[in-house]
């Protein structure tokens, strides 16, 4: 029986992250993005892990249609102040070659920090 129950909560786990991807449109062409939630307050330790490895990933700053991209998927959740979401994106369609990693942190219900990253991938 324990079997079975941990193998529908993994099934039903790996549904519920795939349904959190989409493609988003903007005015600089369409991105394949997905988001998850990271807790309360973690914006500032998960943007260490990322600051620690400076040969994989680098600090950038975001376009319009990637801050586009930000707002569209944090629009789906219903937030208060310190939780914590990393939102990964790419450029859609093609082989991916290049995520960009946002980890956005809530300041109020409405307004957040975020830093961003970019990683290639080869």
């Amino acid at each position: 029986m324990k079997k079975v129950f941990f193998v529908l909560v993994f099934v039903l786990s790996a549904i519920a992250t795939f349904a959190q991807n989409e493609i988003v449109n903007t005015n600089e062409g369409r991105y394949y993005a997905g988001i998850e939630y990271d807790g309360q307050n973690q914006g500032q330790f998960y943007a260490e892990v990322y600051y620690n490895y400076p040969n994989k990933y680098e600090r950038v700053r975001l376009s319009n249609g990637q801050s586009y991209v930000v707002q569209k998927m944090l629009d789906r959740y219903r937030t208060s102040t310190g939780d914590t979401f990393t939102i990964r994106f790419s450029p859609y369609p093609g082989p991916i070659r290049v995520w960009f990693i946002v980890i956005c942190e809530f300041t109020s219900n409405t307004q957040y920090h975020y830093w961003a990253f970019r990683e290639y991938v080869w």
